[in-house]
């Protein structure tokens, strides 16, 4: 896509193509490239927050190899909600942060308003808080927290919008 659209400018600036140039600039904007959710930080009145859309099995492993290679992590807790998916995959994916828990601090399992967010019963889990009002629990938060909020993406955007009048810019 990328040398698609240069291609297209070049032709119509009628300005020869440096590949070169393209790998150079092509780099430089991935580093400066953030997607939504996926380690976006932000600094609240309510702690630091970090947002990492971990939806699956593949996604989380992803999350726990990156984690351990972070020196300014851990997380002092973690918020984790899930969308539409099976009881199953849900157990592996908490037995997941579970067995890496230094990692994540207190983890705290919960349920969001959504369309398409998870609404079968709670998973049972050791070594983890079922909680049912997770606004409660953030609203409860102090600014020297790192928290995690992961899980499905549509609850990341939830809390998202949940924070943003306790957003510091």
């Amino acid at each position: 896509n990328k040398f698609l659209a240069y291609a297209g400018m070049s032709w119509l600036t009628d300005k020869s193509l440096n590949l070169e140039e393209i790998k150079k600039n092509s780099l430089k904007n991935e580093q400066q490239f953030q997607l939504k959710g996926r380690f976006e930080h932000w600094n609240t009145s309510l702690g630091g927050y970090y947002f990492n859309g971990g939806h699956n099995l593949v996604g989380i492993r992803k999350l726990v190899e990156i984690l351990a290679e972070r020196a300014e992590l851990p997380f002092t807790k973690t918020f984790l909600a899930f969308s539409a998916r099976s009881s199953a995959e849900i157990q592996q994916s908490v037995k997941i942060f579970e067995t890496n828990r230094n990692l994540f601090g207190k983890i705290y399992l919960t349920k969001f308003n959504h369309s398409k967010a998870y609404d079968g019963p709670m998973v049972a889990a050791e070594g983890t808080e079922q909680v049912a009002d997770w606004k409660k629990i953030l609203s409860q938060n102090s600014a020297q927290e790192k928290i995690l909020v992961t899980g499905s993406y549509y609850f990341v955007g939830e809390v998202q919008k949940f924070l943003s009048p306790f957003f510091n810019s």
